[in-house]
């Protein structure tokens, strides 16, 4: 290889190159005489790969030498070693990227070639100096479009992939189910007398602890320790485990002293006996459209013996209007009315019509009730129930109004039909319950 006399120039940098090594340019040597073919060497075993070396500085970039005359076609030598790696020239600007032709057809792999006549090795230059950064190069024209290119061969399957990792076990729990269906309420029982509570026992004695199980196998050893992996991402944090099995339960305590007998506590009252029911079976006129009217009663009160409820008739009335509580308590009070729009005139559309019923003569919250019904032949019922805290004493009464003043409650002469017994069965034209259901 022919060097380059740096002494030409005092600073690399005028030769618009990066080199790393200046080479003196040698004397042209003599032609040498046309060797003889030389035999095929053996092909020599692959050697051990060598550690690769610190990378060298870059050298100035020699002149090229003169080309010899082509030898003849040798065997292939023995490969010599490597040569020392040229200083690279600079990088020119990236011309603009060509359109990408089609893939071809994979060819066939061809014979190898014969493998030229080694030349002389040049003389290894010296070491220049480090040269400095060249001038960046121009951008390079684009290049020609590719000739489409035939369609390649398809490619193997490539091997499958290993099985991804087992995703958390999910800590959410399932959609809770339907609540079942309420069941029916049983008849509450009477309450007994309250015994005065015993003297508590003795605390019993604590169980034994249940016994160590066996300690499993050991493992076989590993014959040599593997190296130490690197440290894994901390995983999540797994779900609870499962509750352990409970412990056996310890031996059951003494039983305590039973305590004495408490003093006999005074009798209840049966609550459910405090209750009436009363009725009518009578058609009853609007008094006036404008005024709430009383209800009557002719029918009851019906109830327990010793319920304690008593009746009056409020002035202007024929029959039964008021009742009176027994006792102090909560009192559940029912009603029902049934009302035929009268077809009057006012309204003459439809007819409105309200109850309410009265505690000492003031409305008890949440009973009023109102109802409108088309004019007319129309019958109708209204009904409420509420809950009361009386006094013994009060009065309870069950009040009437319609904007109409030919309705009237009920209408009796309309039930024609017939019992098996032959008989026509009487319309409840209003009723009334009252129960006394707590102190």
């Amino acid at each position: 290889m022919s060097g380059y006399n740096c002494d030409d120039c005092d600073d690399c940098s005028d030769c618009k190159c990066h080199h790393k090594m200046h080479c003196e340019k040698g004397d042209k040597g003599d032609k040498g005489e046309k060797g003889d073919k030389g035999d095929k060497g053996e092909r020599g075993s692959k050697g051990d790969k060598g550690n690769t070396g610190e990378k060298g500085e870059r050298g100035c970039k020699g002149d090229p030498g003169d080309t010899g005359e082509k030898g003849e076609t040798g065997d292939k030598g023995d490969k010599g070693e490597k040569g020392s790696r040229g200083e690279k020239g600079d990088t020119g600007d990236t011309g603009e990227r060509g359109e990408r032709g089609e893939k071809g057809d994979h060819g066939c792999k061809g014979e190898i070639g014969y493998s030229g006549k080694q030349g002389m090795q040049g003389i290894p230059g010296l070491q220049g100096v480090k040269g400095d950064k060249g001038d960046k190069g121009c951008k390079g024209d684009k290049g020609d479009k590719g000739d489409k290119g035939d369609k390649g061969c398809k490619g193997d399957t490539g091997p499958q992939g290993d099985t991804g990792v087992t995703g958390p076990t999910s800590t959410v729990p399932g959609p809770k189910g339907d609540t079942g269906c309420i069941g029916h309420h049983g008849h509450e029982g009477d309450t007994g007398p309250k015994g005065d509570t015993g003297a508590t026992g003795p605390q019993g004695n604590i169980g034994y602890q249940g016994p160590k199980g066996d300690t499993g196998a050991t493992g076989p050893a590993s014959r040599a320790p593997g190296p130490q992996g690197d440290t894994g991402v901390t995983g999540p944090i797994g779900a609870t485990g499962p509750k352990g099995d409970d412990g056996n339960t310890g031996l059951i305590g003494s039983t305590g002293v039973t305590g004495p007998i408490g003093a006999t506590g005074a009798t209840g009252v049966v609550s459910g006996i405090s209750s009436i029911f009363s009725w009518s079976n009578i058609s009853q006129l609007n008094l006036n459209n404008t005024l709430f009217q009383y209800v009557t009663f002719e029918n009851g009160p019906i109830g327990p013996v010793g319920n304690g409820w008593t009746t009056s008739i409020q002035s202007g009335y024929l029959d039964t209007t008021n009742f009176i509580a027994p006792s102090d308590g909560y009192y559940l009070l029912t009603y029902k009315l049934d009302v035929r729009s009268g077809g009057g005139s006012p309204p003459a559309a439809s007819t409105d019509c309200s109850t309410v019923l009265t505690q000492n003569g003031n409305e008890i919250p949440g009973s009023c009730t109102l109802v409108e019904a088309p004019e007319a032949n129309h019958i109708y019922t209204i009904s409420n129930t509420v809950l009361k805290n009386l006094s013994a004493g009060d009065i309870i009464s069950l009040l009437f109004w319609s904007g109409d003043i030919q309705t009237k409650i009920g209408d009796p002469a309309l039930v024609t039909g017939l019992l098996p017994n032959n008989s026509t069965p009487l319309e409840a034209t209003a009723s009334v319950v009252f129960t006394r259901i707590a102190d």
